[in-house]
């Protein structure tokens, strides 16, 4: 097991964008799996609408978020990627959230910003794991 674990972490590390990119929608949409009976039972049809909003809206936002990683490589750029990555993961969703609840609605009666909290976590958790490899990845490459 911890071969196979490492094999994958290699991978990972020497993976794109679009890679990185696709683990997370995987992520979001085993999230989303999950929480879509819940939100079907609570709130109907109209549950289903948020989960699929607030799995839309983390996906945005951690795309373009991993772009912005790709595009700020190196020691110059640490700083600006840190601030601006965490900007955008916290900014956007806390954003929408709070247009959703200020405005009310349909949206907002089926409680998105719970589900929208959720994949939000599942996101950061993604997203860090990603960056860590990828710092790791540019360490390795250094070195050599």
């Amino acid at each position: 097991m911890k071969q196979y674990i490492n094999r994958w972490s290699a991978k990972v590390e020497r993976s794109g964008l679009v890679t990185r990119a696709t683990l997370l929608f995987g992520a979001l949409l085993i999230a989303a799996t999950l929480v879509a009976p819940i939100a079907y039972g609570t709130g109907g049809a109209e549950g289903l609408a948020a989960v699929t909003v607030a799995l839309t809206v983390c996906l945005a936002t951690g795309v373009i978020s991993l772009l912005t990683a790709a595009l700020f490589r190196g020691d110059r750029f640490a700083l600006q990627r840190l601030l601006l990555g965490m900007f955008l993961r916290m900014g956007i969703p806390l954003g929408f959230c709070a247009v959703v609840h200020l405005r009310g609605g349909m949206l907002a009666d089926v409680g998105i910003v719970y589900y929208v909290l959720v994949f939000y976590a599942v996101m950061l958790l993604v997203e860090t794991a990603l960056d860590v490899s990828r710092i790791k990845s540019e360490l390795g490459t250094r070195k050599a």
